[in-house]
């Protein structure tokens, strides 16, 4: 499970509950994960390795 976070130099009451918890804090971009996952051609910084396990692409209805 992926949770963001918008923390300072110093972690928040809410980094220290999920450090806690066994979570730990993981650098990762919204758009580069997004666009790599509909663009193969785009670099991903590693967020493909996600793929299946925390991120899923799914078509959208309406």
């Amino acid at each position: 499970m992926l949770v963001e976070t918008k923390g300072g130099l110093r972690p928040s009451s809410a980094d220290a509950l999920l450090g806690s918890l066994g979570a730990r804090p993981r650098s990762f971009s919204k758009y580069v994960s997004a666009a790599s996952l509909l663009r193969d051609d785009i670099p991903d910084n590693d967020v493909r390795r996600l793929r299946g396990h925390q991120l899923h692409l799914e078509e959208a209805t309406a």
